[in-house]
Parts: C-alpha cells; sequence; structure tokens
C-alpha cells in the first residue's frame, strides 16, 4: 500500500546535486605544505599539530585513506638535530600532549619513528588505519565507527611528536604532502 503521490521524494543518486552530508560517498584529495612550530616544554616529549582538512558535516564514515608526507626542517636551525626522530599519527583533534592516543590517533595510528638523515626524514606513506576507520562495525565489535560531525567542527590533524633530546628551544618542521578520504556520508542528523 502506498501514500501520497511520491513527488515530493528525495532521490539518493551520486551526482545529483544532494548535499555533500548525503553523498554516499566522497573522495578528497588535500595537498599541504605547512610550517609547524612544536612546544618548548623542555625535559618532556615536544609535541606540534596542524589541521590538514575539515570533514564533511553530518553523520559520516572514514572509509578509507592514505597519507604521503615529507617532513623537512625548513629553515634550518641549531635547535632541531638534523637527525631528529618524527613520530607521527592522524586524528580527529590536535594533539594537547605527547601521548598521541585516543582522538590524537583515531585516523591514523602512531607511524613508527623515523629517523632524519641531513635534516629531512624519509617519505612516509601509510594507510589510514585508526580505530575510526572503515566499516560501521567490525565483526565482533559492539560499538559503530561513525564520527558525528554535525557540528561540522571535526578535522584530519596531522599530530606529531621529538624526543626532547633532538630539540634544544622553539622549532619547527615543513609538512608536504597529500591526504586522501574516502568518506561515506550517512546524513544529517540536526
Amino acid at each position: 500500500m502506498t501514500t501520497g503521490s511520491g513527488a515530493k521524494q528525495r532521490l539518493e543518486r551520486i551526482g545529483q546535486g544532494n548535499d555533500p552530508a548525503q553523498d554516499p560517498f566522497r573522495l578528497t584529495l588535500v595537498q599541504f605544505n605547512k610550517l609547524v612550530t612544536f612546544s618548548n616544554v623542555g625535559g618532556a616529549v615536544e609535541f606540534a599539530s596542524t589541521s590538514l582538512c575539515g570533514l564533511p558535516k553530518g553523520d559520516l564514515i572514514v572509509y578509507a585513506g592514505l597519507l604521503s608526507l615529507d617532513v623537512s626542517e625548513d629553515p634550518l636551525t641549531a635547535n632541531i638535530s638534523n637527525t631528529y626522530t618524527l613520530s607521527a599519527s592522524l586524528g580527529t583533534t590536535a594533539t594537547a600532549d605527547n601521548s598521541l592516543v585516543g582522538t590524537d590517533a583515531n585516523l591514523m595510528t602512531l607511524a613508527a619513528a623515523t629517523i632524519a638523515a641531513a635534516s629531512v626524514t624519509p617519505h612516509i606513506k601509510r594507510v589510514l588505519d585508526g580505530p575510526a576507520v572503515g566499516s560501521i562495525v567490525d565483526a565482533g565489535a559492539t560499538t559503530a565507527k561513525y564520527l558525528d560531525n554535525n557540528a561540522g567542527t571535526l578535522a584530519c590533524f596531522l599530530n606529531m611528536t621529538l624526543p626532547d633530546a633532538d630539540i634544544s628551544g622553539l622549532g619547527s618542521l615543513r609538512v608536504k604532502g597529500t591526504i586522501r578520504l574516502l568518506t561515506v556520508g550517512l546524513g544529517k542528523n540536526s
């Protein structure tokens, strides 16, 4: 049995001009080139964060992604060792400490420490593997993996740490690369 004429029925088709939060699949490519300044807490692991891109507004799943990252000391200073050891993660929040866990690393877990040579790290290429990436519910899991971004405040942050022995004062690193994100829109809930 049907009711109504269906005249106001919403079509969910890719490329039909739907609201981006309603689009079933969205592939985003973001290029970045930023100078990131590390904390200067001294006596502890130093940390830094930078926003790479905003996430689509609405309820969504980050289904897959790929980070391609090059890091160098630019400009060269005496404050950062030429053979620094960098660790990095991607998350939906900027790190406020040097732990890189939780939402600091929910898109990409901590990348293994990478030792720089002549103030340049080896190229980092990582598939997003954080706990908030993938299908709605993993086999055997009981919690959903979707992100609630109805407020439009979530972003993809590159979070990094340097051992205190590798940095003696205020220092900055240049981060360049691309991030590809495949998201699935689940609509708006606000």
